[in-house]
């Protein structure tokens, strides 16, 4: 029996055929973040489909580039790894592909959207013949062809995720069905995205070869840089005490991107005090080696937060800045959700820093960030107003945090257990897939 019909690799049934086309959509906000997840995404639904037929539509091909080695960010249109790859906006390449193969199944990745073209394919005007259509059984009109659009949602751990998970909604067309997928960490989400281990254990080639050599100690606290723009004084001054105090080889690694700059200031005018290696670019599977094996993580966006999530090592979120501040109560859901598996005392510790990592100074909160806020002077634990105030207390909980690795680190392995146990986020969205009704 092929390998086209004998299923994926964990010995799934195949996508019945009518399913096997599937069509991902992403709009590149945050570089990683967003073609991070669609790309890994990709490779796990090859992996456990391989009878599937996948086509990404991607708007920023020079970021798909950057971790994905081969892509031409110039061209229209192209093949890779066994996908159909185009431009979001090569409206007329894409327009006579998916009228040739119209798409059955839509994974709207992160509520991007989709092309005016593709809109235009799904949504004619009334009486008009629409691309895809099926010879009706017994008249000689065309009945419309199914097709499913499934938002695959930014991954949040707050409470309404649970509920929200596989509710469908109405679209303007009665052929043209859409439901909502929820990554997440708890059995009644989607889960998270599971890679397979590394056949042997070892750093794949595209690692530096600096970075190689220090992730092999184990006499080194490695730490993993990649945030948004912020301070970093406090971090560089808890670590550089760290160091100091501990007795501890510290080294940085700090990641190419919008960080790079203000971190690097901070550590100049410390005075250089630990070393940095500053990354370039680089391909996802070096990524992810990279965040693996880091003793320590500072992560921004989805994709990176995902894998700190299943790492197993004590890491800290950088949420994307929103209006209000609302990231605030995105990073308190996902303590909550951390909480059990850390003592109270680590937990405390560790809550407070990150809300504080996170928080931008000088912005004014929206209601639901002032509710956490004033919950949080309700219990006599107000986050400092002062700038100067609050990154005094940010070096102080950080230099703390690092005192209690090892105990944390015991945490966080149980944490990311508990996230496997809930299964794999690709498996489960071919499930889902496999229910639909065409």
């Amino acid at each position: 029996m092929s390998s086209l019909s004998s299923g994926g690799a964990d010995g799934t049934e195949p996508l019945p055929p009518v399913a096997q086309d599937i069509t991902l959509l992403c709009r590149v906000v945050d570089n990683y973040g967003d073609i991070g997840f669609v790309y890994r995404l990709a490779r796990a639904l090859s992996r456990l489909a391989p009878e599937a037929r996948l086509r990404l539509v991607v708007s920023d091909l020079a970021s798909f580039a950057a971790m994905a080695p081969g892509i031409d960010a110039a061209a229209p249109a192209q093949e890779y790894r066994g996908w159909q790859v185009f431009a979001w906006d090569a409206a007329a390449t894409c327009t006579a592909e998916f009228k040739a193969r119209p798409p059955r199944v839509i994974l709207e990745c992160f509520q991007c959207g989709r092309p005016e073209w593709l809109d235009a394919l799904l949504f004619t005007p009334a009486g008009a013949a629409r691309p895809g259509a099926v010879p009706a059984a017994t008249a000689g009109t065309a009945a419309p062809a199914l097709v499913h659009i499934i938002n695959v949602e930014y991954l949040t751990a707050e409470p309404w995720a649970d509920d929200f998970h596989l509710l469908t909604g109405a679209t303007r067309s009665a052929s043209v069905k859409k439901m909502h997928f929820m990554p997440g960490f708890t059995a009644r989400t989607g889960g998270l995205l599971l890679e397979p281990p590394e056949p042997d254990g070892s750093i794949p080639p595209q690692v530096p070869p600096g970075c190689a050599e220090l992730l092999s100690r184990n006499d080194v606290l490695s730490v993993l840089l990649f945030a948004y723009p912020r301070d970093f004084s406090p971090l560089v001054a808890a670590l550089s005490r760290f160091r100091r105090e501990q007795q501890a080889d510290v080294q940085v690694l700090c990641a190419a991107g919008l960080s790079g700059r203000p971190f690097l200031d901070a550590w100049h005018e410390a005075g250089r005090p630990f070393p940095v290696m500053q990354l370039p670019y680089l391909p996802q599977q070096a990524w992810d080696a990279l965040l693996v094996r880091s003793a320590w993580n500072f992560v921004r966006g989805e994709d990176s937060f995902a894998r700190a999530c299943l790492a197993g090592h004590p890491f800290v979120w950088h949420a994307y800045p929103q209006d209000g501040e609302f990231q605030l109560v995105k990073v308190d859901a996902f303590l909550s959700r951390i909480q059990p598996f850390l003592s109270p005392d680590d937990f405390s510790l560790y809550r407070r820093y990150s809300l504080l990592y996170s928080r931008r100074s000088g912005t004014e909160p929206g209601a639901e960030a002032q509710e956490l806020l004033c919950s949080l002077a309700a219990d006599g634990a107000a986050l400092p107003a002062g700038a100067e105030t609050a990154r005094a207390e940010e070096e102080l909980l950080l230099y703390a945090l690092l005192c209690r690795r090892k105990a944390l680190s015991q945490g966080f392995a149980r944490f990311a257990g508990s996230l496997r146990r809930n299964g794999n986020l690709a498996k489960n969205l071919l499930d889902c897939i496999k229910r639909l009704q065409f």
